[in-house]
């Protein structure tokens, strides 16, 4: 099985949120420095680049992050050429491989 090259272009977002409505006052994006992943099986599914990801930026775990109360928005997101893509599918099914 061919291994894959994946570039990684992370991006954090920051909201600033209110506790008393219940909603995001205001974003920030920060672009981090990019970085290529080798090696990924091309079988693999987009949950499990997050996970690499993470550990590469040694960021925590998505299960030990706190949630406030309203806030709803997922903690990560796969955006590819403007699309999001579901984490639970592989980088085939979701099309990712066909896209070059």
């Amino acid at each position: 099985m061919k291994m894959l090259k994946i570039k990684i272009q992370p991006r954090v977002q920051t909201e600033i949120f209110s506790m008393y409505w219940k909603e995001p006052l205001s974003t920030e994006t920060k672009t981090l420095p990019a970085f290529h992943m080798d090696e990924f099986p091309p079988n693999e599914s987009v949950q499990a680049l997050l996970v690499r990801v993470a550990e590469k930026l040694d960021w925590q775990s998505v299960e030990t992050l706190q949630r406030l109360d309203g806030f709803t928005e997922p903690w990560e997101r796969v955006l590819y050429e403007g699309k999001s893509y579901n984490k639970s599918g592989g980088l085939k099914h979701e099309g990712l491989l066909d896209k070059g």
